[in-house]
């Protein structure tokens, strides 16, 4: 049974087309709120928190859990699923399976969500390695995104990092290392890292050369990321950019301010339920 999610479906209309299983217990209500997931990863974070909150405010809580047959910690936990997403929909593999051709362009441009490097020097692991801590941490600390090592950022064409099987295995573990040590620590599965094949111009495999792609989400902490070398990064566009004391506390405090206007808004929506019952 499948459900083709429509990025236009509001919460509600997302809701009912969870529906197409209507089993009750455990079973129907996974696969409830596993389309509901897939329905926030396809919207984004913003829209997704804002077309929850939207119907929390209409019909209230335990309308809808009643009308999901889920239960309220279910839902609770669905919010902060939600709030933990990137900001933006991040499209990066549906594109790029079908543009990854030696010197081709890809159909992205550098910016705040997309950073590309070109691989050079004999040891790509360790090039790759000494900055995916620093990269991850910038996305971390700002709206999330993906860093794609395999393109020229001077004209967006496709190069490809050659790695073998053994330079391969070695890749994903060092980077796993290096991620493992950022402070506060993250969910290691909150992160991805992908291998893509690069096709020559006949479309067939070119041996062991390969686009690299690393994915980070927003972090939804008040607090600043950290590397293992105690330092710090935003992503600005087409860029990572380390940050100073000044510009440290300057994040610290409109993050906060952020997250006092959210909370604030929960609680007019929770009262307004309550008022409501």
């Amino acid at each position: 049974m499948r459900v083709h999610i429509d990025k236009d479906w509001t919460f509600i209309e997302a809701a009912k087309a969870s529906w197409t299983y209507r089993g009750g217990g455990i079973q129907g209500a996974g696969w409830r709120l596993g389309v509901l997931r897939a329905w926030g990863c396809a919207v984004g974070k913003k829209r997704a928190l804002q077309e929850f909150d939207k119907a929390v405010e209409e019909y209230g809580i335990e309308e809808i859990t009643k009308a999901l047959n889920i239960a309220p910690s279910s839902i609770k936990k669905l919010r902060k699923f939600y709030s933990n997403l990137p900001s933006e929909t991040i499209e990066v593999l549906r594109v790029l399976k079908a543009t990854i051709k030696l010197d081709s362009p890809v159909d992205l441009e550098e910016d705040r969500q997309y950073e590309f490097k070109q691989v050079k020097g004999n040891n790509p692991v360790d090039s790759i390695k000494n900055t995916a801590d620093e990269y991850a941490v910038a996305y971390l600390n700002s709206e999330g995104g993906s860093v794609l090592w395999g393109i020229r950022d001077s004209n967006r064409t496709v190069c490809g990092v050659k790695l073998n099987y053994q330079e391969r295995d070695k890749l994903r573990r060092e980077i796993s290392q290096k991620l493992a040590v950022i402070q506060p620590a993250i969910d290691p599965t909150a992160y991805r890292i992908e291998l893509h094949k690069v096709c020559d111009q006949k479309n067939e495999f070119i041996d062991d050369l390969y686009l690299i792609e690393m994915t980070v989400p927003a972090s939804n902490s008040s607090r600043l990321h950290f590397t293992g070398g105690n330092e710090t990064f935003v992503k600005v566009d087409g860029a990572k950019k380390k940050l100073t004391g000044p510009e440290i506390q300057d994040w610290i405090i409109r993050r906060l301010d952020i997250n006092k206007e959210e909370l604030q808004n929960q609680i007019l929506i929770l009262l307004r339920s309550w008022n409501a019952n």
